[in-house]
């Protein structure tokens, strides 16, 4: 997590195709509209988001890899992920210590645990779609 206080710093990642990153696209433009700082992926952030694909059995693994990496390289931040493998294996994409599970097109299920969200610290905010009803 970045030591600077202030806007919730966040990172996005797409993977897969081009419906992914309308998506992801939509969403930073919904999280600025919010107050958030959006950063790249490499730099030091709040919550990564990733939007995951499934299109192949290579995407999925790629997909779960990349939380891991994420999980262990980022520690201290919130990682949010959305995308095709949350409708396909939830399970697989709450074992990787996933914080946040959410539907890409409805912005205002990550919104809202942001909100929550200390500025200062990152607490557990777990959730998922099914959750939500």
């Amino acid at each position: 997590m970045r030591e600077t206080r202030g806007a919730l710093a966040v990172a996005a990642h797409t993977l897969g195709c081009k419906v992914n990153q309308y998506d992801t696209d939509r969403l930073l433009a919904e999280l600025l509209r919010h107050g958030c700082k959006i950063v790249g992926f490499n730099e030091p952030a709040d919550v990564y988001i990733i939007n995951t694909c499934t299109v192949t059995r290579t995407g999925e693994s790629k997909s779960l890899q990349f939380m891991r990496r994420v999980k262990k390289e980022h520690p201290g931040a919130a990682l949010a992920v959305c995308g095709c493998l949350i409708k396909s294996d939830e399970d697989a994409v709450k074992n990787t210590g996933a914080d946040i599970i959410f539907d890409a097109r409805v912005p205002e299920q990550l919104t809202s645990k942001l909100k929550l969200m200390n500025k200062d610290t990152v607490p557990p905010v777990f959730t998922s779609p099914s959750a939500a009803l």
